[in-house]
């Protein structure tokens, strides 16, 4: 029951060993799982038990019915791998060279969706541990290599353990961040290097004195995406590494730039990162869409209320009041005192309230004086509550 519940683990499992022994059967499994002793068949035998008929009636039409277009896409995970390179590559034959990074470009085919690249494998001769950086650039890499301007983000990095000579080197995937690229055509770039002269790849087509430019050749291509020829580089920038830049050595310094190259590793990615295919179909690129759950559900609306036929009478009394009494009161008392013009009390003056602080005469006095600000206090009266300034005016 373990294997089964680490089914996929186990499948992704064989599929990297296969891929870094060059075995590439390993990749067309797609499950794995232990059966019970009650679940098998017995071998088939070699001599069939029952004849054969002479003239077998076909159960349904021989003929596939036409329709108008394809059911769809599978809904399940579609995991797929480009693996570059040949056993003689992996042998670090003539046609390999390494050196600190690698920078290319990858495509989606024209017709393609969106993918997502969730590993990738590269070749070092080292079997200790190294120190890697993967970089990446939505666009074309000779639109900005060695750029500072925050156009390449960081999706990878860390310590790792180099296999050595004939066996690719995983980035553990702790260490790696999926990446889209998006469907049509569109390109992405990427900058893979290590801080040691170890990782390896292979020279590009017509290579030489007067090769061809770089990202002129697709070298490995799939059913949805392309890898083009690349850049060696022969640098590592240590100082932009510290501060967290991508250790693009000085692009004016052409020596740094070798060209044209191919990537030697293995790249893995989903067709259909946005399952199931049946809800969200072809897409161009990521996130994916949000879409509806499914119809919403309305309650049922609940019976009305049975109530009970009124009543002829009332079934409450009337209230009994008391009768009037035949008295009349007394007229109102005339006021003592006739009303003050001004409140009697503090509490009753007029909530908006004015303080002048020179008279008219004051203003054409020769006692003023005048600078660039003044500085003072204002309190309120012991026996007064709190009051709020609402406007002021200077002199000038």
């Amino acid at each position: 029951n373990t294997i089964n519940l680490q089914g996929q683990d186990v499948v992704k499992e064989l599929k990297r060993t296969g891929n870094s022994e060059q075995e590439y059967y390993f990749a067309k499994i797609w499950d794995i799982s232990v059966l019970g002793a009650a679940q098998l068949t017995e071998r088939p035998t070699e001599i069939p038990a029952v004849a054969p008929t002479v003239k077998p009636e076909p159960t349904e039409s021989p003929f596939p019915t036409v329709t108008d277009k394809p059911s769809g896409m599978p809904t399940e995970s579609l995991p797929s791998v480009i693996v570059t390179g040949s056993r003689e590559d992996l042998q670090l034959g003539g046609m390999t060279t390494s050196s600190y990074g690698y920078v290319f470009n990858m495509r989606t085919k024209p017709d393609a969706n969106v993918v997502l690249l969730t590993g990738m494998d590269f070749y070092t001769e080292a079997t200790s541990d190294i120190n890697f950086e993967l970089w990446t650039y939505a666009g074309n890499y000779q639109d900005k290599k060695g750029a500072m301007d925050g156009s390449w983000t960081k999706i990878g990095g860390g310590v790792t353990r180099g296999r050595g000579i004939g066996r690719y080197t995983a980035i553990p995937e702790g260490m790696f961040k999926p990446v889209s690229i998006d469907g049509g055509g569109a390109t992405r770039a990427f900058y893979l290097t290590l801080d040691s002269i170890n990782l390896v790849y292979k020279l590009g087509q017509d290579a030489g004195i007067r090769g061809a430019p770089p990202d002129t050749y697709v070298h490995h291509e799939s059913q949805d995406i392309e890898i083009w020829e690349g850049e060696g580089v022969l640098n590592y920038n240590r100082t932009k590494a510290e501060v967290g830049l991508p250790p693009f050595p000085d692009t004016s310094i052409t020596v740094f730039y070798r060209y044209p190259r191919s990537y030697l590793g293995a790249i893995y990615y989903d067709r259909v990162p946005c399952k199931p295919y049946s809800v969200y179909g072809d897409l161009q690129s990521l996130p994916c869409p949000l879409v509806p759950t499914g119809t919403p559900t309305v309650p049922p609306p609940t019976k009305s209320p049975a109530t009970a036929e009124p009543s002829l009478q009332p079934t409450t009394e009337a209230p009994m009041t008391a009768a009037p009494t035949p008295s009349v009161t007394s007229a109102p008392i005339s006021p003592t005192e006739s009303p003050t013009v001004e409140p009697s009390s503090t509490s009753s003056r007029p909530f908006l309230t004015s303080l002048t602080t020179v008279t008219q005469r004051e203003l054409a006095s020769t006692t003023t004086s005048t600078s660039y600000g003044y500085i003072f206090n204002v309190r309120t009266k012991a026996e007064v509550g709190a009051v709020l300034i609402k406007g002021m005016d200077f002199y000038t």
